[in-house]
């Protein structure tokens, strides 16, 4: 036990490393950008290599360990140990708690994208002090949603109690939601585990995500807070695979309040309630979820300030456009919301281009940054992406048509049209990706699927790259963090477009597996090997 132990405690540790101090740098020659770009690049390889090589030797042992098993003829019930035992959920602790030591540790010398947090930094702070009017203060200076404001103003009146507010602490306190977040989806990726796998391959998979580098370059680093979004999903698609829709519908109204990209995965969410072929159900899921959205914007709609120059500007053009399409009881009943609608529309209309520093398809092509109304192949980038965003939905339509029903299909399915649409889809920036990473691996978990779980790592390998490569180009400041592909230099234009596809490449693996099981195509080839034996 105590062997088992310090592996898991020596991959946590080799997390523990100098990291890149990241800074925004202004009036940089071109030649000082590259010498910075590369510099960096190579720093986050290393961390990467270091923590890649730590799981790779763990895994490798549980590996031989269980052809050790196997070659005994060990009974399947001495391997696979309930996990009702004090000793695994001690342990799983103990595992999730030096992640988050190790979180703690490098967040302030890490301040990844400094302009993020700033931002971040700034909402917290006027939602702290004046909470309803947020969005009344702030105006066209926010591009979030209500939920994640209510994270934002609890980072914020924290900091204010005790004086942090102007201190590094802040950028700590600012962390923690992504941070804490990260905890919680290696807990869900336990309660998975339970009673499926064996013991010790429980704290392979939660160590696993726990010191999984993109997850650590996200929320630690950087400061996003894609992992929140991230547990949302996987708790919402938790209680789909358990057919507890209103409960889902619930947390998916909140996570379309954090951020809008849970729009992507909801079709599964309607893909499972129309296979459950209950009306009433339908009808009560369908409720829940807008009201719980409602009731999350309700104090910042009730105190909205129409009188604004932002309302005026941005939420009065909305309303026109409804009076003249519903009339006056549509227009008075959708007034306190209409900003809601107006900061989702402008959040997208703000980011007009092919691709938004998202390395996929588009960027490939040459699209990034680059308006979507230009023309490719006939038509513009934009129609090409909502084409390949209906080919998207419909593939993940006929997936749960197709596909018998189990635990794993709304994980597979919320990948498939999770990982098409941000490599295929316009406007895409580089981190919306991010969610299907958890997906995957929860799937591989129950489906105790080694190709899935392979693609899970290819996964985590091109995303940890697309952030790390993105993070490294913002903080070279302008002129260089959006370049065009003819100013870059070679190298690097080709590194760019290597990720790209790749992140393409694993996109497609994700939709052709998927389509081949819901033939049942799988079953039986050396695409159906076992994880644990």
């Amino acid at each position: 036990m105590k062997k088992k132990i310090a592996a898991i405690l020596s991959v946590l540790l080799t997390t523990i490393i100098p990291l890149p101090s990241f800074a925004v740098y202004s009036n940089l020659t071109k030649e000082e950008a590259v010498s910075y770009y590369k510099e960096y690049m190579i720093l986050g390889t290393v961390l990467f290599l270091v923590i890649a090589i730590g799981l790779f030797a763990y895994w490798y042992y549980l590996v031989n360990q269980d052809k050790i098993i196997a070659g005994k003829k060990v009974k399947k019930s001495k391997v696979i140990e309930k996990d009702n035992s004090k000793e695994i959920f001690q342990v799983v602790l103990m595992i999730i708690g030096i992640g988050l030591f190790v979180r703690l540790v490098a967040a302030i010398p890490s301040p990844g994208f400094a302009n993020d947090v700033a931002l971040f930094k700034y909402w917290g702070r006027t939602a702290a002090d004046d909470f309803v009017n947020t969005y009344n203060i702030l105006g066209s200076n926010i591009d979030y949603p209500p939920g994640y404001v209510y994270i934002l103003a609890t980072c914020g009146f924290i900091a204010k109690i005790f004086g942090a507010q102007d201190t590094v602490a802040y950028d700590l306190i600012i962390k923690l939601p992504a941070i804490l977040a990260d905890c919680g989806i290696a807990l869900f990726i336990y309660k998975f585990c339970k009673d499926r796998v064996p013991k010790k391959w429980i704290y392979f998979f939660v160590a696993f995500w726990m010191a999984n580098p993109l997850a650590f370059i996200d929320s630690t680093v950087w400061g996003q807070v894609d992992s929140v979004l991230t547990l949302a999903s996987v708790a919402g698609f938790y209680f789909v695979s358990e057919k507890k829709f209103i409960w889902a519908s619930m947390i998916f109204g909140v996570g379309v309040m954090l951020k809008p990209q849970a729009i992507i995965v909801l079709p599964v969410l309607c893909y499972a309630l129309f296979k459950n072929k209950k009306v009433k159900t339908f009808i009560l899921s369908a409720l829940t979820g807008v009201g719980t959205a409602v009731l999350v914007a309700l104090p910042f709609a009730v105190n909205v300030d129409m009188s604004t120059a932002y309302m005026q500007e941005s939420v009065t053009p909305v309303l026109e456009t409804l009076h003249a399409n519903g009339g006056g009881f549509i227009t008075t009943l959708v007034t306190p919301f209409a900003w809601i609608l107006s900061l989702f529309m402008g959040t997208a209309g703000h980011y007009d281009y092919a691709s938004v520093n998202a390395l996929n398809f588009f960027f490939s092509l040459g699209g990034n940054w680059v308006k979507d109304d230009g023309a490719l192949w006939g038509l513009t980038w934009f129609i090409w992406g909502m084409i390949f965003i209906v080919i998207a939905a419909a593939l993940t339509w006929f997936l749960h048509l197709k596909t018998k029903d189990s635990k794993a299909l709304p994980f597979v399915s919320a990948s498939v049209i999770l990982l098409l649409v941000a490599n295929f889809g316009p406007r895409m920036h580089e981190r919306y990706f991010f969610p299907a990473i958890v997906f995957l691996l929860i799937a591989a978990i129950i489906r105790n699927n080694r190709c899935l779980f392979g693609i899970g790592i290819l996964a985590s390998v091109f995303g940890y790259f697309t952030v790390l490569e993105v993070l490294v180009d913002l903080n070279l400041g302008t002129p260089y963090m959006w370049l065009l592909q003819s100013d870059w230099p070679a190298s690097i234009h080709g590194l760019r477009c290597l990720i790209s596809w790749g992140n393409v490449v694993v996109a497609s693996a994700v939709a052709v597996f998927a389509i081949a099981d819901s033939f049942d195509k799988i079953k039986g080839t050396g695409f159906d090997k076992k994880i644990w034996r």
